[in-house]
């Protein structure tokens, strides 16, 4: 990457929930904050941002995952939902837009890095 280029990268977070959803989607890695900015400073790359996302509905997300857990669910949770409930959920996700990069958010279903 040259120096006058940036790049944006989303990714995973490593959030402990044990979430199988990544793993069907074949992504096998998953990131904390502190493990993503050491790899962008190995690389040798400026952090122009770095936040985790998806922070509103991280406690639902975790609470399904962990009810999955506790009753044996083997599958990913990828299933659409409902209209009306999808519809919530998409504007509570949108509500993020104002909050990601503006305000520090401690935890979240991914993380996002913008990287020069």
């Amino acid at each position: 990457m040259s120096r006058a280029s940036s790049a944006l990268t989303r990714r995973w977070s490593e959030t402990g929930t044990g979430a199988r959803h990544p793993g069907a989607h074949h992504h096998y890695r998953r990131y904390t904050k502190a493990g993503l900015a050491s790899i962008a400073r190995t690389a040798d790359l400026k952090i122009e941002l770095l936040s985790h996302y998806n922070s509103l509905l991280f406690p639902v997300a975790a609470a399904a995952r962990l009810v999955g857990k506790l009753v044996g669910k083997t599958s990913s949770d990828d299933q659409m939902p409902s209209a009306p409930v999808n519809a919530v959920l998409t504007r509570i996700f949108a509500l993020e837009q104002h909050l990601v990069g503006r305000v520090p958010l401690p935890a979240g279903v991914s993380l996002v890095a913008v990287l020069s």
